[in-house]
């Protein structure tokens, strides 16, 4: 049963009013560190640090969820094979609050596992009438992997419409791919920006569709040069054009 998806990769943030109208906001003051966990076994644990950057206390909540990718999607899970501890706090303001994350399952990793770390800030109790409360939503990636894990192998191909540009990657190595900064050069010799900062994760084996605003001129057809910043360093690779499941 699926739990969650379609969630921005990092960081969602989303205002929720308690009141139609308001001429006040009380602030989403959360800050959480770092942006995402990476574990090689036998490590399997370690810790996220949360910040209350406001003027009064602020209650989180956090889940622990399976990241797969399934049909060029994110899914996520609900698990018990990796807790967070404790599950739920109140930040005092200015204080740096520490939580563990846990590999609690005793099986051995293969390859890689992937998790998100949902962290919810909670809306504040008491709040009066006519004010807004900013609500914060971070979603850390968490990997455990085994040492003999394959490093990302990625596929590319592209088909570019009307509608945009949609962006197939498959990886056929066990380790996860973050892409950010995406760019192609054209047949022309001109480079044109697909998306600027964080586009997203490639999960070891996998496959995931990424749909990217704007267009490319037609007709396209044949190979493209494909470049962008990854958790493994620029890369520069070729897509192949007009060949999107």
């Amino acid at each position: 049963m699926k739990a969650l998806n379609s969630f921005a990769p990092l960081l969602i943030g989303a205002a929720f009013a308690v009141a139609t109208w308001s001429s006040a906001a009380v602030g989403g003051s959360l800050r959480v560190a770092p942006t995402s966990l990476t574990f090689t076994a036998p490590t399997s644990a370690g810790t996220l640090t949360l910040r209350n950057d406001g003027a009064t206390p602020i209650s989180v909540q956090m889940r622990p969820f399976v990241w797969s990718q399934f049909d060029g999607a994110d899914e996520l899970q609900a698990t018990r094979d990796v807790v967070v501890s404790p599950p739920i706090a109140t930040l005092e303001p200015g204080v740096d609050y520490v939580v563990r994350v846990v590999r609690v399952v005793k099986r051995p990793i293969v390859g890689e596992e992937s998790y998100r770390i949902l962290i919810d800030q909670l809306p504040a109790v008491g709040l009066g009438q006519g004010n807004v409360s900013l609500l914060i939503r971070y979603s850390v990636p968490a990997f455990f992997t085994a040492p003999s894990a394959a490093r990302a192998d990625v596929t590319w191909s592209l088909k570019s419409d009307r509608n945009g540009v949609r962006l197939s990657a498959v990886n056929q190595g066990d380790r996860n791919f973050r892409v950010a900064n995406l760019k192609a050069r054209l047949p022309q010799g001109v480079t044109r920006s697909l998306r600027d900062g964080l586009v997203g994760y490639v999960l070891g084996r996998s496959e995931v569709v990424w749909r990217l605003p704007g267009s490319l001129p037609a007709p396209l057809e044949g190979e493209l040069e494909l470049m962008g910043d990854s958790s493994e360093g620029s890369f520069d690779d070729t897509v192949v054009v007009g060949n999107v499941r």
